[in-house]
Parts: C-alpha cells; sequence; structure tokens
C-alpha cells in the first residue's frame, strides 16, 4: 500500500465522523478518534488524552482487528490477541481498560484444542472472567499421544497447568482428532 493509499484508509475515522453528523458529540468522537493511541502515535489528530469510551472502543476495534481474518494476513488466535492487547497497557490504552477488557476476554474459547504444559492435548470447555489463561479443560490426547479410556476434566489453575497454545487445524488434523 503506497503512503497516499494508507492515509486514505486512514481518512475513514473522518469520514465517519461526518456520517454521523446529526449524532451527539461523544458518539461522533468515538469514530473519528477510535484509533488514537495514549503515546500519541495514533491518528487522524495525534491524541494523548483520549476520552474512556474512545479508548475502550479502540480497544475492541484492535481485538477485531487481530482476530479476523485480513486480506494482507490471516487472523490470529484470540490467545496471541490476548497477549498484544496486555502489552498495550499504559502506551496504547490506559491500564485499567486494558485489564477491565482481558478480564472477560476468553484467551482460548470453549470448543479450542489447546496443547497444555504437560504436554497433553485438550479441548476447552469452559472459561472464568479474570482467568482466561486457565480455562477449563478435557483432556483428549495423553502426552505420549495415547488417547484416554476415560477423558479427564479440571480447571488448568486447580492442577498447576498451564496452556502452551491453541492448535491449528492443520494440528489437530494430523493428530487424528475428529470434532463431535
Amino acid at each position: 500500500m503506497s503512503k497516499r493509499e494508507l492515509e486514505e484508509v486512514r481518512r475513514h475515522t473522518i469520514y465517519g465522523e461526518e456520517m454521523l453528523g446529526a449524532l451527539p458529540s461523544g458518539i461522533r468522537a468515538i469514530a473519528r478518534w477510535h484509533h488514537e493511541r495514549l503515546d500519541g502515535e495514533g491518528y487522524p489528530d495525534k491524541l494523548t488524552d483520549i476520552p474512556a469510551t474512545v479508548q475502550l472502543t479502540g480497544l475492541a476495534d484492535v481485538y477485531d482487528a487481530l482476530t479476523a481474518d485480513r486480506v494482507y494476513r490471516q487472523a490470529s488466535p484470540p490467545n496471541e490477541a490476548f497477549e498484544m492487547i496486555a502489552a498495550t497497557g499504559g502506551f496504547w490504552f490506559a491500564h485499567l481498560f486494558v485489564q477491565a477488557f482481558l478480564f472477560n476476554i476468553a484467551a482460548f474459547p470453549v470448543g479450542s484444542i489447546v496443547r497444555l504444559s504437560s504436554g497433553a492435548v485438550a479441548v476447552v470447555l469452559e472459561n472464568k472472567a479474570g482467568l482466561s489463561l486457565y480455562p477449563r479443560v478435557r483432556i483428549i490426547l495423553e502426552p505420549t499421544g495415547g488417547k484416554l479410556a476415560s477423558p479427564r476434566e479440571f480447571w488448568c489453575h486447580e492442577e498447576g497447568v498451564g496452556v502452551l497454545k491453541t492448535l491449528s487445524q492443520e494440528e489437530v488434523t494430523a493428530l487424528g482428532i475428529v470434532p463431535k
């Protein structure tokens, strides 16, 4: 994308504000400033004092952009988006807003197939607000790769087990896991 094309893409914030001309100024501000960042590196106005509603909208917009396929890149898994958003606290968005946002996001959504720190493969069954990195899981493959006679379920934080990664569809298929 050329510099001129990028400048035009970034004008969507101004066009959005103009389209909402009859609505209250707070709503128009969200449309205009949702790409502003506390470090002044955002656009279109390079603000450093950004209203709370705008920051929260900006957080949601970043999460959506990270977790959705784009013409220029594939979507990031939710746990990677979680980590990227965590790193924005204090310089893109206020720490308080980042913490509140992440408190309510599932880093490993229900149904995700994950590799645990124990080496086992599990499916995510449930999440608790504030414990997104430690979901309730059902082991479906032993660390050795063997299938279980009777799957075991537990909350990761209670067992002292972490999630290392979400498995891609290719990895799930290679392991012979068939979704039910």
